[in-house]
């Protein structure tokens, strides 16, 4: 029981923010932060963009569908309905005709599911002109029908059915699903006269939990001053579960900033249950970042993930060294979100120059340590940052057992591009090559030995050649080791085609008529470094294969690049393509 109470607990504050509040985490500095992640330069190098598809709808659905909504089975009535409903989720125009068979269907038909399907479709297809009849349904169907009408109403302002959703909030007989949906309703359109009674459905110890939830919601919404009375009323009530009143007030006070409000969200911030502290510590934050910096520290030691979030962001805006020594730690917080949006953080700080020192000296305390999560962010971290006093301790987590933590040391050692780490990791790639060819290696052992062949190919290391060649023939090694081996080769050779090595790439790229098929990404990858090579003799199977593939795939783009750069010949760039939308219910079996 008490673990289902605090799922819901959790649901209402989320519920709560997306109503009432800008949360922390998503407010414009925050959301412009991007984490670091594990890339390939091979597939920047060149950038080959790929064209956009968009949808194209054949011209005959519509007549058909509309011919559905007329049949005499319920079944297919309904299932036009719900077609003509994705349709229009998926933006699929000249839908209008729809709409009227669908509100004679709304109005008319027999079958309550078919006439909730023709509601659903009304509402995704904006058909206000409909508002009466949707209005009146709702009436005459109940709580189902509503669910799917109401908010629909409220987006669309409807005069009528505010009136019907204050009617619900007097009557104490109505139900309480009902009775929410009227409240989230008169929040959606901002129904200031309904205030009072919101507020007495927010006191009413005797409505449900999830009523009551809603109302403060409502009323946090609706009004930013003259609630911390009956706030501290609430957060003072010995209810049960006890955490129920402090929950309503903080929620109560959304938007409120008067000196007795932030002194009760002052001592919410501490509550022990993280569902109140976080909503009464982000709206702290958002008063007045100042006043919540003090409750941040223990913000993010939290259990609860999205305190430490809270905590996180707090700090994040403060902003100066002090604010960086907490955030680093979190770099191996548990939770993936607070982590890497604190790598993204420390990489945004360390472009002021004040602050480089602190987020270096940070990430290499992390670095240091032996928590998987930070080892992977913090090499992330100084791998964008460049910071080549890492290279030593990254070599050494080469070997670490964590996937996430050696594939990321791999990614910052070719990010770092140290010349003294070559030999040791041409080392690594070598032992990792034999236990590959057993395959008894690891996947993330052949994604570092990528990261490690892109490198060798950005430096034009050529003591790694022998062993990338031994990567180009099909083999069961992983295509994105032998991909990488492929194009790293072509940047070694671009100086010095080599013959032998132009017709085993051609040979790979040429293999579509086998049992076992060559992969894309190294087909992809050796039809660049022909280009590379400037590898004439290649030129009609690369011709073959950009005009089989064409500009739509990775390999027809590599192909028609590496013709461009052998022949000086440009290529028509595409940057859309249409595609066949189909896997409707009812669709023609030809066009």
């Amino acid at each position: 029981m008490r673990t289902r109470f605090n799922r819901f607990l959790r649901t209402a504050a989320v519920f709560a923010a997306a109503f009432c509040t800008t949360s922390a985490w998503a407010d414009t500095d925050a959301a412009a932060i991007v984490p670091p992640v594990v890339d390939d330069v091979m597939w920047q190098d060149p950038l080959l963009e790929l064209p956009t598809w968009l949808p194209k709808f054949s011209e005959t659905l519509v007549p058909m569908w509309l011919e559905a909504l007329a049949r005499p089975e319920a079944e297919t009535r309904r299932m036009a309905a719900g077609t003509f409903a994705i349709a229009a989720s998926r933006s699929m125009p000249d839908l209008e005709p729809a709409i009227e068979p669908l509100r004679a269907i709304l109005t008319g038909d027999d079958d309550p599911v078919v006439r909730r399907c023709a509601a659903s479709a009304l509402v995704a297809l904006n058909a206000r002109d409909a508002a009466a009849e949707l209005q009146a349904a709702a009436a005459a169907d109940g709580l189902l029908m509503a669910e799917i009408v109401e908010p629909a109403l409220a987006r669309w302002s409807e005069r009528a059915a505010r009136d019907v959703w204050l009617a619900r909030l007097a009557d104490p007989q109505c139900e309480p699903a009902l009775r929410r949906l009227a409240i989230e309703s008169l929040a959606t359109v901002g129904a200031s006269d309904a205030k009072d009674a919101l507020l007495a459905s927010v006191i009413d110890d005797d409505q449900p939990l999830a009523v009551r939830v809603a109302a403060a919601t409502a009323c946090g919404q609706l009004q930013p001053t003259g609630l911390t009375e009956t706030a501290v009323d609430l957060a003072s009530r010995r209810l049960r579960p006890r955490h129920v009143g402090p929950l309503l007030a903080a929620i109560l006070l959304a938007r409120h900033d008067d000196p007795a409000s932030v002194e009760l969200l002052t001592s919410l911030a501490e509550d022990i249950e993280p569902t109140v502290a976080t909503a009464a510590l982000d709206r702290l934050r958002q008063i007045d970042n100042d006043l919540a910096l003090p409750l941040s520290r223990a913000a993010i030691t939290s259990p609860d993930a999205g305190l430490r979030r809270v905590g996180a962001e707090i700090l994040i805006v403060q902003g100066d060294a002090a604010a960086i020594d907490s955030l680093c730690p979190l770099l191996d917080d548990r939770n993936p979100g607070v982590r890497g949006h604190v790598a993204g953080a420390l990489v945004a700080f360390a472009a002021n120059e004040a602050l480089t020192d602190s987020v270096l000296t940070g990430s290499m305390t992390v670095l240091g340590g032996t928590g998987w999560r930070g080892l992977e962010q913090a090499s992330l971290v100084l791998g964008t940052l460049d910071h080549e006093p890492a290279a030593d301790r990254l070599l050494e987590l080469m070997n670490n057992p964590r996937p996430e933590a050696a594939l990321a040391a791999a990614w910052a050692l070719r990010k770092l591009a140290v010349e003294s780490t070559l030999a040791p990791l041409l080392s690594f790639a070598e032992q990792a090559h034999k236990v590959m060819a057993e395959s008894s290696a690891p996947r993330h052992v052949g994604l570092q030995v990528s990261q490690l062949f892109q490198f060798f190919g950005e430096m034009r290391y050529e003591p790694s050649e022998a062993l990338m060649r031994q990567f180009v023939p099909k083999s069961t090694l992983l295509p994105d080791a032998r991909a990488a081996a492929c194009w790293a080769l072509g940047h070694l050779k671009a100086a010095s085609p080599d013959e032998q090595l132009a017709e085993a790439f051609a040979a790979r790229l040429a293999d579509v008529a086998s049992p076992n098929p060559e992969q894309e990404i190294v087909r992809t990858m050796t039809a660049i470094s022909l280009g590379r090579m400037k590898s004439e003799s290649q030129l009609p199977t690369l011709r073959t294969f950009a005009a089989q593939h064409g500009p739509i795939d990775s390999v027809g783009l590599a192909c028609l690049w590496a013709i461009e750069q052998i022949t000086g010949e440009p290529w028509e760039r595409v940057e859309t393509l249409t595609f066949g939308v189909s896997g409707w219910f009812l669709q023609p079996a030809l066009e």
